[in-house]
């Protein structure tokens, strides 16, 4: 490999990491920052939830049915489980969720909330006292959005990394022929260099 393609691998490849390392962070930060978004706003889903089924009987008609709005705006019941100190389902028809455990229920009790991702779904729970007693109110919502939104961001992500790589190589390329082209002249007129004139300077 002469010094020119040599110039060329080395700036492509230092220059190919740093952009690779780049991508790389840009891509899980705008990942994290979804993910929290969601499970943000599921929290805010069992809030509503848990004020829902569990505060009616604390509540005026006025303040139960502003919840009771939010409610049915925010979620469907088939989405929602309310579990008893039992860990018994009390309310809603999220039942017989393989995805919400008994050590599922034991991580909220211990920590007060607990937030996880299945294949197909998001998940949130948290702890709510109430008068009735201790409940924990679990929510889920679909992945498949979150999921195309993340997938369009790899797809433009991989195909702007691409790109840029070219880039690199091309330009790296120009650079180093003209950085040698001074190299590449000495080295010729070293060649040509009679005996007669060797002692002059180059």
């Amino acid at each position: 490999m002469n010094l020119r393609k040599r110039l060329t691998f080395i700036t492509s490849l230092i220059f190919g990491i740093i952009f690779g390392i780049a991508t790389v962070l840009i891509y899980w930060t705008f990942y994290k920052s979804s993910e929290r978004s969601v499970y943000n706003e599921l929290e805010t889903t069992c809030l509503v939830s848990g004020g829902y089924y569990l505060e009616k009987d604390e509540q005026s008609d006025d303040k139960h049915n502003e919840f009771k709005i939010q409610f049915e705006n925010l979620i469907d019941r088939s989405r929602v489980a309310i579990y008893d100190s039992k860990g018994e389902v009390r309310f809603g028809s999220l039942k017989n969720d393989s995805n919400i455990s008994p050590d599922r229920l034991m991580t909220v009790k211990k920590n007060k909330k607990v937030s996880f991702q299945s294949h197909n779904h998001f998940y949130y729970g948290m702890y709510y006292p109430d008068n009735q007693g201790d409940f924990y109110v679990f929510v889920k919502e679909s992945n498949s959005d979150f999921k195309d939104q993340i997938n369009r961001l790899l797809a433009i992500v991989a195909v702007v990394l691409l790109v840029a790589w070219v880039s690199i190589v091309v330009l790296a390329y120009v650079l180093s022929k003209i950085a040698y082209r001074p190299i590449k002249r000495v080295v010729e007129e070293v060649k040509h260099k009679e005996v007669s004139t060797i002692h002059q300077p180059i």
